[in-house]
Parts: C-alpha cells; sequence; structure tokens
C-alpha cells in the first residue's frame, strides 16, 4: 500500500509539469509543492482515563459549589422569609457553579495541558505523539472537548467578575468619627442662654472616604507589567514557538502552534510573572520598603480617629476599630509627631477594640444577630428616605450617573448621626439590648467558610481578623479571580484570532473595562452609603 501511494505521488508530480500530449510547459518548468507529514497514534485509553477524571472533576465543582451556596445562605437567614428561593437566591447560585467550574476546570485543562508539554516536548526519543486537529470534523475532532471547556470556564469567569463588581459595589459602608468636641461655644446673642458643643470637622471622614475609594481596585501585581512582560517573552524571545509540534522544546523554529501546548504555554509563563510580582510584594517590598495598602489604611484611620464599618451581606460584614488612644485627631503636625512619638515609646494604651481578648487587634469579621439587624435597617431606611426626599432620586442608576449632587438637608444629617451614634453604641456596648461575644475561629469557619449558627443565638459574634480579610470587599482580596479572570482573556482570545499580541492587547482592554466600572460604581456606592458629596470624592 504504501509502495503504491508513493507511485501515485510520483505520477501527480510528474503530470504537474506537462500538458495533455506529455510535452513540458514552458513556463512551468520549475514546480514548487508542499509536503507535510503529521503522526499520531491511537488515543482510545487516554480519553477513557480523560472522561474518569472529567466526571471526578465535575463531581467536585457541584460539591464545593452546593457549599459555597449553603454559606451564603446562612450568613443571609435569620429572619423569617430570609431563605426563600427566589431569584436572587437562583442567580447566586448559578454565579456560584459557573464561577466554581472556572477555577476547578481551569486546574483541569492545565494539567491536561501540562501532560501532553511534558511528555511530548521533553522526550529524547519519540515515544509519544499529539492528537491530530482535525477542524472539518466538528464534534467528533480530539481537541473539541478543550476548546468547549476552555470558553465555558472564560465565560464563566466574566460572570465571576461581573458578580464581584456587582456584590463589592452595594456593600454598606460607614465611617464612625470618634472626635470629641473642643468644648462648648457660647450663645451668639450674649444673654446667657443655652450654650452648644463646638462643630467637629468633617475633612477628616472626606479624606478617608477618598481613601478608600482609591484602595477599592488595589491589587497584588501589576496586570500592566504582567501583560508586557508575557508579550516579551512570547513574542519578543519567540517563546511562543515552544508550542509548535515539534518533540523538541529546545526548538523555536517558527510553525504552526499547537492549542493544547500553546495554552499551556501562555498559562505558565503569565502565572510564573504574576506570582513572582505577588512574592516580591509579600516577601521584599511590604516588608522593607512600604506596606499592605489594608494595613496602611486601619493606620491612617486611627490617627484620623475614624473606624470603618462594613456590611457585605445581610448578617455579615468586617469592622476596623480605629479609635485612637489620643484625646484628639484633628491636631497640628507637631502635634501628630509627638503622638506618634508616645506610641513608639509605649507610654499609650493599645489600640484594640475594649474587651476583645487581644489588645492590640483592630479588625474583625462580625456575624450580627437578627434582632441588631431590624433595628439597624428600621434606622437605615429612614436616612435613606430623607435622602430620596431631599435628591429626588429613585434608583441606584440615578445616582450613579448623577456628577453634581445636593447638599444634605438637616433632617438627613440627623439621621446619619442616629446611625452613627447607633452604630458607636454597639461597639462601645453602651446598651445591653445587642450583646456581643468575641469568639476564635473554628476549623469550619476558617477552611470552609461556614458561619457559626445564629438562628438561635442574642450575642452579635466578633471573630478576629488577623490576616485583613476585610479586603474581600475589594479587588485587593479577589486576588486570583483577578489572575484567573486575565489568564482565561489572553488564552481565550489567543485561541479565536490566533495572535498573541492582539490577544494580550484585548486583555489590557477588557480589563481595564471592569475596573472602570468598578470604580465608578463603587464611588457611586460610597456617596450614597456614607452622604459625602460626590463633589467631594476625588
Amino acid at each position: 500500500l504504501e509502495i503504491l501511494y508513493e507511485e501515485v505521488l510520483v505520477a501527480d508530480l510528474f503530470q504537474a509539469g506537462v500538458d495533455e500530449l506529455g510535452n513540458p510547459h514552458s513556463s512551468a518548468t520549475n514546480v514548487e509543492l508542499t509536503f507535510q507529514v503529521e503522526y499520531t497514534e491511537n488515543y482510545e485509553g487516554f480519553w477513557r482515563s480523560t472522561a474518569a477524571f472529567f466526571g471526578i472533576t465535575m463531581t467536585m465543582v457541584g460539591l464545593v459549589g452546593l457549599l459555597r451556596l449553603y454559606n451564603w445562605s446562612r450568613r443571609n437567614s435569620q429572619l423569617p422569609g430570609d431563605g426563600q428561593i427566589d431569584l436572587a437566591f437562583i442567580a447566586r447560585g448559578i454565579s456560584y457553579m459557573l464561577s466554581t467550574f472556572s477555577s476547578v476546570f481551569f486546574w483541569f485543562l492545565f494539567c491536561y495541558a501540562a501532560y501532553f508539554f511534558v511528555f511530548f516536548k521533553m522526550q529524547d526519543n519519540v515515544h509519544l505523539l499529539l492528537p491530530t486537529n482535525r477542524e472539518e470534523y466538528g464534534s467528533y475532532n480530539d481537541y473539541y472537548p478543550f476548546v468547549i471547556t476552555l470558553q465555558v470556564c472564560f465565560f464563566g469567569q466574566v460572570a465571576r467578575m461581573l458578580e464581584i463588581v456587582v456584590r463589592q459595589s452595594n456593600v454598606d459602608v460607614f465611617f464612625l468619627d470618634w472626635e470629641k468636641p473642643r468644648g462648648r461655644i457660647p450663645s451668639k446673642r450674649g444673654d446667657g442662654t443655652k450654650s452648644r458643643f463646638a462643630p467637629i470637622s468633617i475633612w477628616r471622614t472626606l479624606f478617608m472616604v477618598n481613601e478608600y475609594a482609591e484602595m477599592q481596585t488595589y491589587r497584588r501585581y501589576s496586570v500592566e507589567l504582567a501583560l508586557i512582560l508575557t508579550a516579551t517573552l512570547l513574542i519578543g524571545a519567540d517563546l511562543q514557538f515552544a508550542a509548535t509540534p515539534t518533540p523538541n522544546f529546545r526548538d523555536l523554529t517558527p510553525g504552526t502552534l499547537n492549542i493544547v501546548l500553546r495554552f499551556f504555554n501562555t498559562s505558565f509563563w503569565f502565572l510564573l510573572i504574576v506570582y513572582g510580582e505577588i512574592t516580591w510584594k509579600w516577601a521584599i517590598q511590604d516588608r522593607y520598603f512600604t506596606e499592605p495598602p489594608t494595613h496602611a489604611f486601619v493606620d491612617l484611620a486611627t490617627m484620623a480617629k475614624t473606624s470603618v464599618f462594613i456590611l457585605d451581606e445581610k448578617y455579615h460584614g468586617y469592622y476596623l476599630h480605629c479609635r485612637s488612644q489620643h484625646e484628639y485627631a484633628d491636631v497640628s503636625m507637631l502635634e501628630i509627631s509627638r503622638q506618634l512619638q508616645q506610641e513608639q515609646q509605649g507610654l499609650t494604651t493599645d489600640r484594640g477594640l475594649p474587651g476583645c481578648p487581644s489588645k492590640s487587634l483592630q479588625t474583625f469579621e462580625i456575624y450580627v444577630t437578627g434582632e441588631w439587624k431590624r433595628q439597624y435597617n428600621h434606622i437605615f431606611r429612614s436616612m435613606m428616605t430623607e435622602e430620596l426626599a431631599g435628591t429626588g432620586e429613585l434608583d441606584f442608576f440615578s445616582k450613579l450617573f448623577r456628577r453634581k449632587g445636593k447638599p444634605s438637608s438637616e433632617r438627613l444629617v440627623k439621621a446619619s448621626r442616629k446611625l452613627n451614634a447607633f452604630l458607636r453604641g454597639f461597639v462601645d456596648q453602651d446598651t445591653s439590648n445587642f450583646p456581643v461575644s468575641h469568639r476564635e475561629q473554628t476549623f469550619l469557619h476558617r477552611f470552609l467558610h461556614t458561619p457559626p449558627e445564629m438562628l438561635n443565638n442574642k450575642d452579635s459574634i466578633f471573630f478576629p481578623d488577623t490576616f485583613y480579610n476585610y479586603d474581600k470587599v475589594l479587588f485587593y482580596g479577589e486576588t486570583w479571580n483577578l489572575i484567573l479572570f486575565n489568564l482565561l482573556c489572553v488564552t481565550t482570545f489567543d485561541l479565536w484570532w490566533d495572535n498573541t499580541m492582539l490577544a494580550i492587547f484585548a486583555t489590557f482592554l477588557f480589563d481595564k473595562f471592569f475596573v472602570i466600572m468598578r470604580t465608578i460604581t463603587g464611588n457611586a456606592n460610597l456617596s450614597n452609603k456614607t452622604l459625602v458629596d460626590d463633589r467631594f470624592m476625588i
């Protein structure tokens, strides 16, 4: 059969240069032909094993997704009617399943591609061949499951990014000012009528709100640097051609790229660069040159004597106790320097929350009771009613695109003060109506994020947040989701367009889109919840 095939091939080559009578063409004496051979092998056993691992991975996706949905349901179910299966519950379940699929199956694809890259590209004697990419076979193509799974991961992670932006842009954030009035001001009439407390400056709160707004889109790595270095290695150093279907990883001769090898090659270098950045920032930069933004924010808020109360879900949130032990925060630079020197010399008390076993701990993860949330909702709704009455705005999008706000009314300011007084009383435990219990985190809470049982609990629970996990309401705490989003953008765009530079540039633009969307919606939410006019947010 091989001899016959070769004879037919030679006949075709001979006939290509002559006319019907057998005479050679004067203009076709030299004929250029391209001959390509692609070797493969039988993969039936491999596909059976892959299908088994696929089933195991799908089971893992289901279990992890259900665990996340269960934890979310427990964090948001205490009062009657909270546990209903409504549209929000269904949307949350779909979002959790898609994002879990993306995270788990990315590693499935990565290991799948790594197998071929390592055992095919790094073999000395050829014993493993690649499957043949026959696009005309459609769903029967050996690469079809890989292509479909990669695209599902991409769209699932896009849905995850949308969910992150929506969730983080709807948290309740309040800044509690602990500054005391500097005495009393006598009546202007001078007739001995009742005096009033000296007003407290709002500028410290405005400053901290702006600092929080800037921190919303901070991340642990520079996506611009990661994409530039990835383009430099893959395109500038020709490392993209390490994904050609030749069994020699040192051979960088330009050629057609295999989609599986290309996925691993791009993912490997991108992950190496990004985690190199993160390691540098954690081990060197944040230890010897700078400080993590979440740590620096707590220190700055403490000097400003402004605590932060965050509720990211119905009964769950974070509290940053930034109540300075100094008498006043609105002082001169010289006085601030003296305060810092006193702290360095150990002449002041600890910054921690009174009643907490850890005297120096300032960050807490909190779970509040249903009764506490009912009282909070009552005050908060009255405040929002006053705001809507003062601005005439009816929905979030009106607030989102409004650039020039109206000054807060006197009734709105009083409602805001009432909410601040309620939160300060809760933190100081001035009343026994809403007691607080300090607990250490259990195994289930620390590793599985399972919330404590709160249905029959009369105490709100404060867990120590020693790792500053309040960054979950910021991009800073969604590092893996951001990395996975960037990486799936590069690899999926590369698959669609077969152009690495275009894929990297499109990834940069897509990332910027989410950053801008998070900034706009986050600032609108801050202005709405803190009652800080958006004209003061820069």
